[in-house]
């Protein structure tokens, strides 16, 4: 996808942020689409759910990378442990677009 893009669709189709033609059937009500733009968005109020979910589905960024913007930029701490309490770590490869369970 070449641009950031959300779109809330409730009986008429809104852009809220650029302009992806969104194909389907536009008659649902109260549907959220956002589409996930390749690059890292700027760092900003209107990016700022962009950035988040680009950051976490990156395949170009390494984890310390993602580990630092998630702390710095939205106050997120991590635990070196990958599932503790919460158990398994799900992770999605966006470029496969496949669920991998860690442990």
């Amino acid at each position: 996808m070449d641009e950031n893009s959300m779109a809330y669709v409730h009986l008429a189709k809104d852009n809220l942020l650029g302009s992806y033609p969104w194909k389907g059937g536009l008659d649902l009500l109260n549907i959220v689409m956002i589409g996930i733009a390749d690059e890292l968005s700027e760092h900003d109020a209107k990016h700022e759910l962009h950035r988040l979910l680009n950051t976490l589905l990156s395949m170009k960024l390494s984890v310390d990378e993602k580990l630092d913007i998630m702390k710095n930029e939205y106050s997120i701490s991590v635990d070196d442990k990958l599932g503790g309490k919460w158990g398994p770590c799900v992770i999605f490869h966006k470029e496969s677009k496949t669920l991998k369970t860690q442990k």
